[in-house]
């Protein structure tokens, strides 16, 4: 049976589905066992390390946690969640992965609104850490956290928007054709896993909810210190490897690190040759150039002009 067969059956109304539209209501007592944690024991055989079900439409979810890592692959439509109250919207081939101190919350889905949940027991990841490269970035800290208990917003969950990496959505339609036909080996299992999350961290520009956010950060220090910033300095400040900070920085902004700071210390020079009274020499130095002649340079190929004639131009 291919994926596309196993979707097309996953798309069938489930028996808990049609009980929750009979009864118009949530019995979350059906999913929880206490407070509002879900229980791995009672959405599957409570046996397995890894187990998958097809996430539950029709209804709304409130706030809850888990007492397992939850992973949902967006197989058809969108699905609308809620992670620590950030929205999540996870259409096809997006990714979402929470530990188990993630506050969840699940907005009212309909039948042409598929996705399947993988449900596992954190034990599962200690074959995927072990396959992870030795510096530390944004999956290695969750993989750590899942394993450790750790309870740290930054590391709580992850999501990936994956559609046109097609990579990593063979491996999770492997896993779920695995699973689905219950013929697996739990270690061939592990090892698709780790994979998939490889290959993740070889794209970071597909993580979602950690690079807007941390991109925002990364540019906020370009800016701030320009005068002084480095990609080492970025990359102590931000807990992620040399080569992760600069495709980030490429991935969203379409230039590398060095153009844009560049960029930046040309418009702190910009500036001061407008407004202020120093001397090239001086602005060079304040701006935190070592060079004065690739100063120069650099000015005269973007603006066009030396820094002496920008000066008189401006102020004329």
């Amino acid at each position: 049976m291919n994926i596309d067969a196993i979707i097309d059956k996953l798309s069938y109304e489930t028996r808990e589905e049609s009980q929750i539209i009979k009864s118009r209501s949530l019995d979350f007592s059906v999913y929880a066992s206490k407070s509002n944690i879900v229980d791995h024991e009672k959405l599957t055989s409570g046996k397995q390390m890894i187990e998958i079900r097809p996430h539950t439409r029709f209804v709304h979810f409130p706030k809850h946690k888990h007492n397992y890592v939850e992973m949902v692959y967006g197989l058809r439509g969108t699905t609308h969640h809620y992670v620590n109250g950030e929205a999540v919207e996870l259409n096809k081939g997006g990714l979402l992965i929470m530990n188990e101190h993630v506050l969840h919350e699940v907005q009212k889905s309909g039948l042409d609104d598929l996705a399947i949940n993988f449900i596992i027991r954190p034990l599962f990841f200690d074959t995927t850490l072990k396959m992870m490269h030795a510096e530390q970035n944004s999956i290695k800290s969750f993989l750590i956290a899942c394993l450790t208990g750790d309870d740290t917003e930054n590391t709580s969950y992850l999501y990936y928007d994956a559609k046109d990496y097609m990579p990593v959505r063979h491996l999770i339609e492997n896993m779920i054709h695995q699973l689905f036909l219950e013929s697996y080996d739990i270690d061939v299992l592990k090892y698709t896993m780790g994979l998939m999350f490889m290959e993740l961290a070889r794209r970071p520009e597909f993580l979602m909810n950690k690079n807007e956010s941390m991109i925002l950060k990364i540019l906020k220090s370009i800016d701030h210190d320009y005068k002084t910033i480095s990609l080492s300095k970025l990359s102590e400040e931000f807990n992620y490897d040399v080569s992760t900070i600069s495709k980030m920085i490429k991935s969203f902004t379409g230039k590398g690190f060095n153009e844009l700071l560049i960029q930046r210390r040309l418009q702190e020079v910009c500036y001061l040759l407008e407004h202020s009274p120093l001397t090239f020499d001086a602005i060079v130095d304040l701006v935190g150039y070592s060079n004065k002649s690739y100063c120069y340079k650099m000015f005269k190929k973007t603006y066009g002009l030396t820094p002496k004639n920008y000066r008189i131009q401006k102020r004329t």
